[in-house]
Formats: C-alpha cells, sequence, structure tokens
C-alpha cells in the first residue's frame, strides 16, 4: 500500500507540475531561465559563484544591489576576508549605502569603489511585521493600511537603534483570490501584477525613508493550495499554514515576482532569504524529513536563479534561516539534520539519497552567509547552538558544499515571556522567563553571540508582543480587549497569557488582574474572546534593548560590556552606584554601531549602568 500511495504521489506531483509548467506561458522570460534539472545547470552554477565573488570583493555589508562592474576589481583585503563574507574590519556604519542619501535607486553606478566602514560588532535585525506594514482588520475581517502608525513603529525601531528590518513577503497573503482554493486562478505568478503589495511596499518603503536596510524573506508556507503538490492535503491538514509539497516552478515564479516588484519600485535590499525556517512542518513539509530536506535544496536553488536571473538583481543571499533545537546536539537530531540533508552531507546515513536525492555529482551552494534562528531557554543554551551551527557550516565548507568562513546571521530570535500551546517547546524543552528576566536574558545573549567573530548580525522577533500566548517575546506588551463571560470588556497590557489557564491584564490606571479561563468568554467552547488591538506599554526589555549591559565580575574588577545600538561611535559613559549614588566611571569609546567595554576597579560600587544620549540601560549587578 505505501509503494502503491507513493506511486499515486508522484503521479499527481507529476500532474500538478504539468499545470505549472503552463502556469507561466505568458511569461516567456521565466519559461525560458527555468529548468528543473537545478544540479546540472553548469551555467547558472559559474554566474552564481561568479556574482558571490562580485559581492564578497565589494561587500562592507552595505545595501548594494546593482553592482557596478568594476567592483569586482576591489581588493578582498580591504575590510573583506581572503575567503570572501565580510571580516570583522568589514560591515558598516549606520548610515549604510552606496547611492545618493536617502536614495532608493540602484547603488554602485558611479564606478566608484564602495566606502569601507571600521570594525564593528554584529548589526541588530528587527522583525514586527503587522507593525512595521500598518496592517490593521475592519469589523467584517477585511485589512486596512495605516502608513502613519506603521511610520510611528518604524521610528521607534530607528530610535532604538536596529540596522535592518526583516519583512516577510507571506505568499498566501499576496495571491489574488482565495488562498484556500484548489484550483489556481487566472494569472501569471511570476508578474508582479498579479499581486497585493499594499504591506510589503508600505514597511519597505517606510523602513528605506529612515535609513533602515531591508531583509526580505521569501517563505513558501503557508502557501495558497493551489501551489501544493498535493493540494487535497492542504485541505484535509486546514489551519494556518499549508507548506506541503509546494511546487517547485510555483515558487520560482512567486520569487521572480518578488524580485521583479522590488526592481520596478526601485526597492534597495540589503539581503534575502527563502522558504523561513525548512526544519519545522508549519513552513516546509514533505514524507519524510529526507524528502523535506531535499526539497529545501531545490526550492533554493531554483529561488536563487530566479532572483538573480529572471528578476535581475544581484543580491546577498543566506542559506538555512532555520528553527534552533536547543536540546539535541548530534547527527540524530532531527533539526538538525536537515541542514546536512539539504547539502547532500552523510549520505552514508542516508541511503535514499543516493539512490536518487543527490548525483554523483553536487553543486555547491554560494550563500552569502548562514541564516538561523537561535531562541533558547538561556543565554548558554543560544550560544551553544549558535556554536553547533557554526562547525556544521565549517564542516560543509570543508566538503565543498558551501563557500568558507561564512558569517551567521541571527535572522530571528527573542526569550518568551508567555507560553501556549505552540511555544512551549524547542525541542523537548520549555522555556519562558518572566519580563524582567528577559531584558537580562537578552543582553547577556547579545554579548555572548557578539564575541564571536563569525557573528554578523542579531536579532529582535518582534517589537510588540502578538498577544496570542503563543510566541511573544516582544520589546512591549500588546495591548488587548477581553470579553467575560459577565459582558465585562476589559481593555490593557496583556502581562502574562497562559492558554488554558489565565490571563494577566494591566488595565490603564488600574491594577493588574488575573482572569481565570473560565470567567473568558468563549474559552470553554475553544473560542476566547481576548485579541490584541494596539501596541502597550513598554517592558523592561525595550530600553535594554536600545542600552544593552552586560557584567562580569574578575576578583576585584568587572568587566563592563555595553552596547548602544542607536550609537555612531560617540560613545557612552559608564556609572557605578556607590554610597554617594550614582557616579560616572568611565567614559567608553565604542565602534560604529554602539559596541564598547571597559574593565574597572569595583571599588564600593553595588551596581553599574550605562549612559548614552539621555538614555540608561538597566541596572546590573
Amino acid at each position: 500500500m505505501r509503494k502503491l500511495a507513493l506511486l499515486v504521489a508522484v503521479l499527481i506531483g507529476a500532474s500538478s507540475c504539468t499545470v505549472a509548467e503552463g502556469s507561466d506561458s505568458e511569461d516567456p522570460d521565466f519559461d525560458r531561465d527555468y529548468i528543473d534539472d537545478f544540479e546540472g545547470d553548469d551555467e547558472e552554477a559559474a554566474a552564481e559563484e561568479a556574482e558571490m565573488g562580485e559581492l564578497d570583493a565589494a561587500d562592507d555589508l552595505d545595501d548594494l544591489e546593482d553592482l557596478d562592474p568594476t567592483m569586482g576589481g576591489v581588493d578582498p583585503g580591504s575590510g573583506t576576508s581572503p575567503e570572501g563574507g565580510a571580516g570583522p574590519e568589514g560591515g558598516t556604519g549606520p548610515e549604510g549605502g552606496t547611492g545618493p542619501e536617502g536614495s532608493d535607486g540602484p547603488s554602485g553606478s558611479s564606478g566608484s569603489a564602495v566606502k569601507k566602514h571600521g570594525p564593528h560588532g554584529p548589526m541588530s535585525i528587527l522583525e514586527d511585521d503587522p507593525n512595521f506594514s500598518g496592517v490593521g482588520y475592519d469589523g467584517s475581517g477585511g485589512k486596512t493600511y495605516d502608513p502613519v502608525k506603521a511610520g510611528e513603529r518604524l521610528d521607534q525601531a530607528k530610535a532604538l537603534g536596529a540596522d535592518v528590518i526583516r519583512v516577510m513577503t507571506w505568499w498566501h497573503d499576496k495571491v489574488p483570490g482565495d488562498p484556500h482554493a484548489t484550483s489556481k486562478p487566472s494569472f501569471v505568478s511570476s508578474k508582479p501584477d498579479g499581486y497585493d503589495w499594499r504591506a510589503f511596499d508600505m514597511q519597505v518603503s517606510q523602513a528605506r525613508a529612515r535609513g533602515l536596510k531591508v531583509l526580505v524573506t521569501i517563505p513558501a508556507g503557508p502557501m495558497p493550495y493551489w501551489a501544493s503538490e498535493e493540494p487535497e492535503v492542504c485541505v484535509k491538514k486546514g489551519g494556518w499554514s499549508c507548506a506541503w509539497k509546494p511546487k517547485y516552478k510555483e515558487y520560482a515564479a512567486w520569487v521572480s515576482a518578488v524580485g521583479r516588484h522590488v526592481k520596478q519600485k526601485g526597492f534597495r535590499i540589503w539581503a534575502w532569504t527563502f522558504v523561513n525556517e525548512p526544519n519545522i512542518a508549519p513552513f516546509l513539509q514533505d514524507e519524510t524529513q529526507l524528502r523535506t530536506a531535499h526539497r529545501y535544496r531545490k526550492l533554493w536553488f531554483h529561488a536563487r536563479k530566479a532572483l538573480r536571473k529572471t528578476a535581475g538583481v544581484k543580491a546577498r543571499v543566506f542559506f538555512s534561516d532555520q528553527a534552533n533545537n536547543q536540546s539535541q546536539f548530534g547527527a540524530e537530531a532531527v533539526r538538525w539534520r536537515l541542514f546536512n540533508q539539504a547539502l547532500c552531507l552523510e549520505l552514508d546515513k542516508d541511503p535514499e539519497v543516493i539512490s536518487g536525492f543527490c548525483p554523483e555529482k553536487k553543486r555547491r551552494v554560494e550563500a552569502s552567509g548562514i541564516a538561523f534562528h537561535p531562541y533558547a531557554s538561556t543565554p548558554g543554551n543560544a550560544k551553544k547552538s549558535v556554536e553547533f551551527l557554526q562547525q556544521l557550516v565549517d564542516d560543509a565548507a570543508d566538503a565543498g558544499r558551501l563557500p568558507k568562513k561564512r558569517g551567521l546571521y541571527m535572522t530571528e530570535s527573542a526569550f518568551l515571556t508567555a507560553r501556549g500551546a505552540d511555544a512551549g517547546k524547542l525541542g523537548a524543552a520549555t522555556f519562558s522567563v518572566s519580563a524582567g528576566m528577559q531584558a537580562v536574558y537578552m543582553n547577556k545573549a547579545d554579548r555572548l553571540l557578539s564575541e564571536n567573530p563569525r557573528v554578523k548580525a542579531l536579532a529582535q522577533y518582534e517589537l510588540v508582543d502578538e498577544g496570542r500566548g503563543t510566541w511573544d517575546c516582544g520589546l512591549r506588551f500588546a495591548l488587548g480587549q477581553v470579553t467575560l463571560t459577565s459582558g465585562e470588556v476589559i481593555t490593557g497590557d496583556f502581562l502574562e497569557v497562559r492558554l488554558g489557564r489565565h490571563l494577566t491584564v494591566q488595565p490603564a490606571g488600574g491594577t493588574p488582574r488575573t482572569l481565570a479561563w473560565s470567567e473568558i468568554a468563549g474559552a470553554a467552547s475553544g473560542s476566547p474572546q481576548f485579541w490584541a488591538v494596539d501596541q502597550g506599554s513598554p517592558k523592561p526589555a525595550y530600553a535594554a534593548y536600545r542600552v544593552a549591559i552586560d557584567v562580569r565580575k574578575h576578583g576585584s574588577e568587572v568587566d563592563i560590556w555595553g552596547l548602544a545600538r542607536a550609537d555612531t561611535g560617540a560613545g557612552f559613559s559608564i556609572e557605578a552606584l556607590t554610597p554617594s549614588g550614582w557616579l560616572e566611571a568611565k567614559a567608553v569609546k565604542t565602534d560604529e554601531l554602539g559596541y564598547g567595554k571597559a574593565t574597572i576597579p569595583i571599588g564600593t560600587a553595588k551596581a553599574w549602568r550605562i549612559r548614552f544620549g539621555g538614555e540608561l540601560s538597566r541596572e546590573a549587578r
């Protein structure tokens, strides 16, 4: 029966692919560029390698999109490591960019060399799609778009010192018609004119207007059901996300449409990732883990070519973008295994790969860096996870499957302050911390990761809690409304959401109220009536993100690390709490992104803090 089921699946997939083959018949450019033999596409492999070499030679982490033809002659020793990829001397200051000030047009057209920046720590990536895009919902479930609100939130991101905004281009949100339909509506997938770009354009244009760089992620799931090789499986699974066997050509066409739209708008994009968290089922799923890994490999190569060739975008592209598994390390840990499987490594452990998934000639992945989401229960576990990934990356490079010494980019991460049904574990370990401990852990993790020279970016998800109790880890509480069984409606900050247990709300000007699940209307039927409506009060993490501090005591001295994210090299002051009160202990020179550290005598001090631009860090002891 299993063999029969697999045969039926193959036939269905082949039939679906046949539909996909004709889906872009009105786009001869895309049809000509697209071939399914991604491993044997020697012409594209050479083009990718040449483009990565060009990017490596000029790469100082600025917003390079269209490179000047002479850029390939830039001395790789001028701020980049010989292997390609920015070394500690590379990177960019907060101003970034190579085109005219405030311009989003193609950069590098003057033929002059890209400006190099001084040494600095990792960049800071912040994601908060609903808030940064200004999307809301009216009473009938329709979407609203508020550019003023989007601008206010992005102003906060800029003031907090974020360098990069991560934008998720959700496939199912942008297609015409019903995304749950199993038949594709009449439109050409590879052309931008069939999609709804309002939220995307608002987020990208407003971020760029504020000098923020943009990282675009193009997930495969949630996808429209008709883009699956087996859409009937999507119907059966239901729920928020379908990521079951996305068609390769439809995904490549979708990526082409995104890239072409970006080119038409003149947006400058700092970097791109594809699929998003391919090692967990809500974002990519096939019949087995191995088949999922192989599907990710094919999707990545197809998307990379579509962006480069059909859309004509020269781009910094990252590989992996995978979810963490802090509880298991080693070859048998399922989430980690996808990385090696997608690179056609450890073939002796996967005979199925040898039989057809990975050919004798295995194409190298030309990635600018490796993206990762190190969610963890402690800063130490986050560090351990990153170091484990780094070893996987280096082993893959030694095997010739990746360029050597690629940087590690944290593109999504945080410490959770609420635990719900969908957010209770990474691997087998539960994790949820208080709002106060979130700030402490965030600072400690940033320090631990920034001390690794291979880490090129830190991440925070998100500015505002989702407010659903499933993945709340923002810098601000969600302001929400709760309807009680008595009919009373309470509006306030959601301090803690424990699904099935209780909800603690802080009404404006009142005292916190902890509501038992039984008090919430609809909870008994599985449809509790509470929802986030706006951003609420800042958590302790809000100030701790803008001005971070971590201390380590060594005998009679204390080693103080700080990060004033909005700093551009001016420096900050360390203050010590003495019997006489808070006194300045040392002025610290910072790098271009606000990193600095100093060792000072402990003396009579009991605590330390950092002052920058009128703002204070938390008190560290």
